[in-house]
């Protein structure tokens, strides 16, 4: 399908100029059928082949929870930082789009997402609600109190965290905020949920990595502590005692393009800075 979403955050320097070059440089090869630098509109009815984002790791993860279970495949552009997401630099795009255009591209990756559902104590504040990440959940403290949080795994109790929070992260979202709390990194074809402790006052406290089938529940026990849940770094609940944030593997995957000439591992070498020379400081 010729049809191109041009997405992105227009806040960063060169996303809008780069939005124009594109819509010129394809002319009438293929329509722009949705042009969104605001992050505003909603993709989760629109039909097209390729969703172009131009910016960094955010943009991806807020469209991808635009689009909601209609998964268009998703390109990104590097004009953030690391972009751990983002497969293409910005003097890659018009040679990308020109082997989209040719059926040249290999087909997209499937990558896990989490569903979070919070689930309000008994008593408590009108319907559930929740959220479908592709990067993490982060139930961390909001105030100067640690917090006490239960852990259970498919209905099982299994551990009880004193300290800043807990994030559970897809493999994708590995390299994200799991990564800088000392979690493991996770290839992102795999199924898994990771749970990186923040801060715990245990040092027996140590990151987990479960099946993705698991069922995840974590609840507040610090009545005098407030809590916040974040999801993908974007969207935040409020967490009282005794609410619950249920975590399970999304129904739908996130489908992530690549142009077939970075693998994971090139990514890790290029934003972590992996095997190279003394000296090296970094990309020009």
């Amino acid at each position: 399908m010729r049809r191109l979403l041009v997405l992105g955050d227009r806040r960063k320097p060169g996303v809008a100029l780069a939005a124009a070059r594109v819509k010129r440089y394809l002319g009438r090869r293929a329509p722009v059928v949705v042009e969104d630098l605001r992050g505003r509109r909603d993709l989760s009815r629109v039909r097209a082949g390729l969703a172009l984002v131009l910016g960094g790791d955010g943009a991806i993860l807020a469209a991808a929870r635009r689009m909601g279970d209609h998964a268009i495949p998703i390109l990104g552009v590097n004009f953030g930082k690391l972009g751990f997401l983002t497969e293409l630099r910005e003097d890659e795009i018009e040679g990308a789009l020109d082997r989209w255009l040719e059926g040249k591209l290999p087909p997209p990756r499937h990558r896990m997402r989490i569903q979070c559902e919070i689930r309000r104590a008994k008593g408590g504040r009108g319907k559930p609600e929740g959220a479908t990440v592709l990067n993490d959940v982060v139930f961390e403290r909001y105030g100067p109190r640690t917090i006490v949080v239960h852990l259970e795994v498919n209905g099982r109790y299994a551990s009880t965290y004193r300290g800043d929070g807990i994030i559970v992260s897809t493999p994708v979202g590995s390299t994200a905020h799991s990564l800088s709390a000392g979690g493991p990194l996770v290839e992102p074809s795999h199924g898994a949920l990771v749970l990186t402790p923040m801060c715990p006052h245990s040092l027996a406290d140590r990151p987990l990595v479960l099946p993705a089938e698991s069922r995840v529940t974590l609840t507040l026990e610090s009545a005098a502590a407030r809590a916040i849940c974040v999801a993908d770094g974007q969207t935040k609940f409020d967490v009282r005692a005794g609410d619950r944030v249920v975590l399970r593997r999304a129904r739908k995957p996130a489908l992530l393009q690549g142009t077939g000439r970075r693998d994971w591992f090139a990514v890790l070498r290029e934003r972590l800075h992996w095997g190279l020379p003394s000296g090296y400081s970094g990309p020009s």
